[in-house]
């Protein structure tokens, strides 16, 4: 029954305490993960701002500008003229086709229209996450004034390496509160079983006691009992 207790205990202080370990936990690790998701998406509104910038301030597309640009910051792009002939675009079917499912995605879900002139002086941008059986990207459509006419846009920015970085902080994290949680068990364990000891204690002299006055007492009531009987008899 004591050893009942002492597990029962034990796991009401370990369960009580990781209870409180695990919110704390929470509510640290929410705050690095908004950091690197705002860290990430500065870094991709510097890229987008980038190109719209060398766009629109040069007439000729370099195109080695472009895949520098591209492979460096690690993106993928897609320009397109006003009438839909491409002005930039890399060797890479994969490219062609999430490119092209951003476009369709940003016209079914924005009602973006790359045949639209840009409405201010700035590119008129619709930004949103693409899923794909590829992954997960930050992308962008844009029309972009460029020369005498304008441009359409897409860049595309896989959240790959931004996912496995938040996966590694919640392994992390996971696994310090994992070894946190066994120490306090053992804690536990070991606490619980000093608190009971005076019980055990108290148990076994409880024990001795009625075992030592039962012996004691085992004669007298056979001398009694045979008194009893001998005299029943007569």
């Amino acid at each position: 029954m004591l050893k009942r207790l002492r597990r029962q205990l034990t796991a009401i202080c370990a369960a009580g305490t990781a209870l409180v370990l695990v919110g704390v936990t929470a509510v640290a690790l929410r705050f690095p993960l908004e950091r690197m998701e705002q860290q990430a998406e500065e870094s991709f509104l510097s890229n987008l701002n980038t190109v719209f910038f060398y766009l629109d301030s040069q007439t000729v597309i370099d195109q080695t500008w472009l895949a520098q640009t591209e492979a460096s910051e690690g993106l993928w792009l897609r320009i397109e003229s006003r009438d839909g002939a491409l002005q930039y675009t890399g060797q890479n079917p994969l490219r062609e086709q999430l490119t092209t499912l951003a476009k369709a995605h940003a016209g079914a879900e924005y009602g973006y229209d790359p045949a639209a002139r840009p409405s201010g002086s700035g590119p008129d941008t619709i930004r949103f996450d693409l899923e794909a059986e590829e992954g997960t990207f930050r992308a962008a459509v844009s029309s972009v004034s460029h020369g005498t006419g304008w441009l359409s846009v897409t860049i595309l920015k896989s959240r790959a390496a931004e996912e496995k970085a938040a996966l590694q902080l919640w392994l992390g994290f996971g696994g310090a509160v994992a070894a946190a949680v066994l120490l306090l068990i053992a804690f536990a364990w070991f606490f619980t079983g000093g608190a009971i000891k005076p019980v055990e204690e108290a148990h076994r002299k409880q024990a001795e006691f009625v075992s030592a006055a039962s012996h004691e007492l085992r004669s007298p009531l056979a001398v009694i009992e045979m008194l009893l009987w001998n005299s029943w008899q007569s």
